[in-house]
């Protein structure tokens, strides 16, 4: 008419099988992508930290309620997990950060904190909040100076400005190195909680406790199915993630 437009008969049943179709068209991709996201082969690299302590059990829950998805896990620290994903060598990589590289993408995986600790055998654990002075009068069991861990530690101890420095008995690579140490009773280290051990015994202390971040890194050119597996694993996750 000369003020509106409207269907005719045939064109209204015409619009009701479109509507169907269209909505049919929608499922078929819904279960196509679904199928397609549920398959695939994904490499991760991490830290220490995150290889032993969080990903084994995400990852065995991916590989029983997903087994169309296959994994290959590589270890390495802050810097190799870093040039491993911008060299294409790993799909995905999980870093502490915010990391700023040009052509990555990153979503936070979740947060952590870096605690002293010492061996429940050790004389300080006696005590039921031993001073900060007692404290640094102690040996120390150190990661390198270029770990992550270390880099991170020493901004928060620049920050909190300590009277002195830390009397370093042991430098280390590896947290299973540390830890064995630490137990053994040769001095204080440090470690992210979710590594304390029943043998350890975590120092309240807050001008020694550091908080970090860690981000799933991958390539911005991605692999297909990468945001389905970095789902999967924030679902099949027993920490707080950031997502959460």
């Amino acid at each position: 008419s000369a003020r509106q437009v409207r269907l005719t008969s045939t064109g209204l049943k015409f619009q009701e099988q479109a509507v169907r179709m269209e909505d049919l068209w929608k499922e078929t991709r819904s279960v196509l992508t679904t199928q397609e996201s549920s398959k695939g082969e994904f490499s991760l690299c991490s830290g220490g930290t995150v290889a032993a302590w969080v990903l084994p059990p995400i990852l065995a829950k991916i590989r029983i309620k997903t087994p169309g998805i296959s994994f290959r896990l590589l270890e390495g620290d802050a810097q190799q997990t870093l040039q491993w994903v911008l060299d294409a060598e790993v799909d995905l990589g999980i870093l502490s950060g915010p990391v700023n590289a040009s052509g990555l993408d990153q979503k936070l995986f979740f947060s952590d904190r870096i605690v002293p600790v010492i061996s429940t055998q050790h004389p300080l654990a006696r005590l039921k909040k031993p001073s900060l002075a007692e404290i640094l009068e102690q040996d120390f069991v150190l990661f390198h100076p270029a770990s992550a861990i270390r880099q991170i530690l020493e901004k928060k101890w620049k920050s909190t400005r300590l009277k002195r420095p830390l009397k370093s008995a042991m430098e280390l690579r590896g947290v299973e190195s540390v830890l064995r140490c630490v137990e053994a009773g040769l001095g204080i280290g440090f470690t992210s909680e979710l590594a304390v051990s029943p043998r350890l015994k975590i120092l309240p202390v807050e001008e020694l406790t550091a908080e970090r971040k860690f981000y799933f890194c991958y390539r911005s050119a991605r692999k297909q199915g990468i945001e389905s597996f970095i789902g999967k694993m924030e679902e099949y996750s027993k920490i707080k993630t950031g997502t959460k």
